[in-house]
């Protein structure tokens, strides 16, 4: 009884011992993100961060924690430090837009949706967040052309085979471009 009991201290101090690799704690910090619990994954990644501080995958998903946190400075500072790295990067350049418009700096939301823009990256979410700047800017017009912009790309979408997840977002979309419009339409009179 008491060998036994010596082996098993042995392997308590023995596996206190071994260091955690960055694969691991990436890994924690994921799992943490997929459970919704934001602060503990952004604590993960930072630690993280001390061993591979130019992972682009791994400032990706810290900014994305501090945006689900609402510390939308830092997330924009890491989506930074993405595109330092990876300039066109286009997870932090949404990221960049989301936080900037979060934080009521349309006009530098609009520059890194801008940016997507030229890199082709026309998808119905990037034009829905300029469409939203632009009549936040009080730019009517312009908003106006990529809401019916918006509202073309997602009629080509077969929403049979897309997640609930995308499909809830779709129907808040299309809710809201109606909605932006009627705004317009009694602003125009």
């Amino acid at each position: 009884m008491l060998v036994r009991s010596g082996v098993i201290l042995l392997l308590i101090i023995m596996s206190s011992c071994t260091t955690v690799t960055f694969h691991e704690l990436h890994n924690e910090g994921i799992n943490n993100l997929k459970l919704h619990r934001f602060d503990w994954a952004l604590e993960v990644f930072l630690e993280a961060e001390e061993l591979e501080p130019s992972n682009v995958k791994l400032l990706s998903d810290i900014s994305y924690a501090y945006y689900k946190i609402g510390k939308y400075d830092a997330s924009i500072k890491y989506a930074n430090k993405v595109l330092k790295i990876e300039p066109d990067n286009i997870k932090a350049l949404q990221r960049k837009a989301v936080s900037y418009r979060k934080l009521g700096n349309y006009t530098k939301s609009i520059n890194s949706l801008e940016t997507l823009l030229s890199l082709n990256q026309t998808d119905y979410i990037t034009l829905y967040l300029l469409a939203s700047n632009k009549f936040d800017l009080k730019q009517y017009q312009e908003s106006i052309t990529l809401l019916s912009s918006v509202t073309s790309k997602i009629s080509t979408i077969d929403k049979s085979g897309l997640p609930d997840r995308e499909k809830k977002n779709i129907r808040k979309i299309e809710r809201n471009i109606v909605t932006m419009k009627n705004k317009i339409k009694r602003n125009k009179k």
